[in-house]
């Protein structure tokens, strides 16, 4: 349900005209698209390759990411629509499949990059999530991402905690 702001004359959205699938959906792609374009660390890549569950612990460099919470093909298929502009996105059941050998840097294949994605908590207008993107075992990152919603869409507005790199 959309309404009015009184004497605005423009339409305001709340946290109730998203269905849990699209806010999960816009939440990661908000993530994923700034990791991969805003942020510019990983500009040019080729692929974007995202696990394909919620890892919980996400932006500590010491998790393995081999557990999580399935994301959903709703929510893998959404974020591909969302995100159409950028390189294809494969979401992946394992990241150690498009990781090279130690010997060429472990780059990811392809001119891609990995990112993994942690757990959405609830939260209406701000959320705190934590991701990590992999390009090659000097070009990591891990952070905690601040999002907050914009109508219906989220944004990435800065970091939280602390941020490991390599």
């Amino acid at each position: 349900v959309s309404g009015t702001a009184p004497g605005s004359g423009e339409e305001t959205f709340g946290p109730q005209d998203l269905s849990p699938t699209e806010r999960e959906a816009f939440v990661y792609s908000a993530i994923i698209k700034h990791m991969t374009s805003e942020e510019g660390q990983s500009a040019g890549c080729q692929v974007i390759y995202v696990l394909d569950r919620a890892v919980e612990g996400a932006a500590d460099p010491d998790v393995q990411a081999d557990s999580g919470t399935p994301i959903s093909s709703e929510v893998q298929i959404r974020v591909q629509e969302e995100l159409a502009l950028l390189p294809p996105i494969k979401f992946i059941p394992d990241g150690d499949e498009v990781v090279g050998p130690s010997e060429d840097g472990s780059e990811v294949q392809n001119g891609g990059i990995l990112i993994t994605l942690g757990p959405i908590p609830a939260g209406e207008d701000r959320v705190e999530v934590e991701a990590s993107s992999y390009l090659g075992n000097l070009a990591a990152t891990w952070q905690t991402w601040v999002l907050e919603r914009r109508g219906l869409r989220w944004e990435v507005t800065g970091t939280t905690g602390p941020v490991a790199t390599a």
